[in-house]
């Protein structure tokens, strides 16, 4: 009973060992995989910041005229007319 018992356990720890390497070889190496996914979050956060920039254009430059002439107010300088 016990040899019956240890061929079934020996075939089980075979089929892992085979199953972890057929993994091994189906997926490959995946440290590329890393880069390529936070490149993915790049692109789309970088479109999401493109999209509201546009959406809001005129409120964001009225507000960075308001910037740019406070901190040349600050610094003596007249305002430039564009």
């Amino acid at each position: 009973m016990k040899n019956t018992r240890q061929k079934k356990e020996k075939k089980i720890v075979g089929q892992e060992s085979m199953e972890l390497r057929h993994n091994d070889v189906s997926y490959g190496n995946q440290t590329g995989a890393t880069a390529v996914e936070y490149a993915l979050v790049i692109a789309v956060v970088l479109a999401v910041v493109i999209a509201a920039a546009t959406f809001m254009g005129d409120p964001l430059q009225d507000f960075f005229e308001a910037a740019v002439q406070q901190v040349q107010g600050w610094m003596g300088r007249q305002p430039s007319a564009n």
